[in-house]
Order: structure tokens, then sequence, then C-alpha cells
């Protein structure tokens, strides 16, 4: 469940919704949104429109998938080089909105997707381990403002892919300090998000390390109650 933390973070816009999910986009929104592989995607942001790059080079970087012997060698090089390599493949009409790295041995990465469904919007979540999670909503007629987004995340089940995640590496002997990189969230619709969960986790460890307490504020979801129904209120 999300934390009641939240409360404390200001300075981000929480009702931003980005208009669409789909065209017309950026080419950077594009690649970020359909390829899979997280190596590739930050080799594919690294390089800069116009230069003088091969191009067959980028065409690799940029295909939603990588065939199965190219996966396999860039696992050769790094386990790491495979994080997002072996999500499950892009429904048609299907981009990703948002995503989750852990700083695993492998970059473990979890996906959460929407497509176009009739006049809605449908989502799901996925991994690269078959998991199935359940998620609410999971359907929209609008594309989700960012508190709407963060929700979804955190209230992710049967487990959510953030804070169970921290607990589950510091009951393993993770140091405190080195769990504050262990997770990143990120999105090429919602500009703000990487930076609020940033400051989120950081807060989460600070309560939890006992280097910070927990304050009771009132501050209101964006919204109406419904969006809030699920907050975690009995800790931090």
């Amino acid at each position: 469940m999300i934390s009641r933390i939240w409360r404390q973070i200001e300075g981000f816009d929480l009702d931003y919704r980005p208009r669409s999910y789909f065209w017309p986009l950026g080419l950077r929104e594009h690649l970020m949104a359909t390829v899979k592989g997280g190596l590739r995607r930050e080799m594919l942001a690294a390089i800069d429109e116009g230069s003088a790059a091969d191009s067959r080079v980028i065409e690799i970087l940029a295909r939603a998938s990588l065939p199965d012997h190219l996966r396999k060698a860039m696992g050769r090089i790094h386990p790491m080089c495979m994080g997002g390599e072996y999500l499950p493949d892009l429904h048609e009409n299907e981009v990703e909105i948002a995503r989750i790295t852990v700083a695993s041995v492998t970059a473990d990465v979890i996906a959460v997707r929407a497509r176009r469904d009739g006049g809605k919007f449908a989502y799901r979540m996925v991994d690269e381990h078959e998991s199935e999670y359940r998620i609410r909503p999971e359907r929209s007629d609008a594309p989700l403002c960012m508190f709407e987004l963060i929700r979804l995340i955190e209230n992710a089940g049967p487990d959510g892919p953030t804070l169970p995640v921290l607990r589950m590496n510091r009951a393993g002997g993770s140091d405190w300090d080195d769990l504050r990189a262990f997770i990143t969230v990120s999105s090429p619709f919602y500009p703000e998000l990487e930076s609020w969960y940033d400051r989120y986790l950081s807060l989460w460890i600070e309560v939890q390390r006992g280097h910070r307490r927990p304050q009771h504020t009132r501050r209101s979801a964006p919204g109406q109650g419904e969006l809030f129904a699920h907050d975690d209120t009995k800790g931090a």
C-alpha cells in the first residue's frame, strides 16, 4: 500500500495528466515507450539528434524487442545488460507509461503499460518473471493523472514493486544507504515521476531507520475520496 508519507512531499504537480499516450509523440517519447531493454534505452537517450551515429547501430538499439541470440550476447557481456530485454512483448497499440527498475544483478524491470481499448485506456503491469499483478484501475476514460499512476503502482497486488522490495532487501542484509539507489521509477509521459519517487523512497528510508518521524498531515489526494481509498494510514 502507498505510505502516508507521500503527504509530506511538496513541489510536485500530482494532478498532471498527459494529453495522450499515443501519437503524435516525439521521437524520444516513442522510443522510451516502446523499447524494452534498459541499456538500449540509455544508449538511445545519449545519442544526439542529427549525430553521425551508425544508422545500423541505431536500428538495433531502437527495436522494441531483440532476437534471442542478441539478448544472450548482451547477457554474456554482463547480466545487467539484459535488464528489460525479457519483458513480454508489447500488445498492438500498447506503450509503456512507467518503469520500475531494480538494481539487482540482472537489473530487473517492472513495466506499467497502456493500450487503446475502444474509447478507453486499458492498463497492465508486467515483469520479466511472468508475475501476475492486480492493479487498479484496469481502465480509464482519460490518461491517468500522476497521482493515479502512483496509486496504481503502489497498490499493485499481491506485493507492490517498491516498498516491499526495499523491505525484503533490508531483511536480507542490505545497508540503508545502498537501498537509496536500489529502485528507480521513471516515465516518458510523466516528467516529474522519477524525482517524486526519489523523494518518496528516500523519506521512507529516513523514517524506517529512525532519522525522521512520520508527520500526521492531512493533505488530500488529487481527485475525490475514491482515488485514495487504499491509503495506508496505519504506518509510514
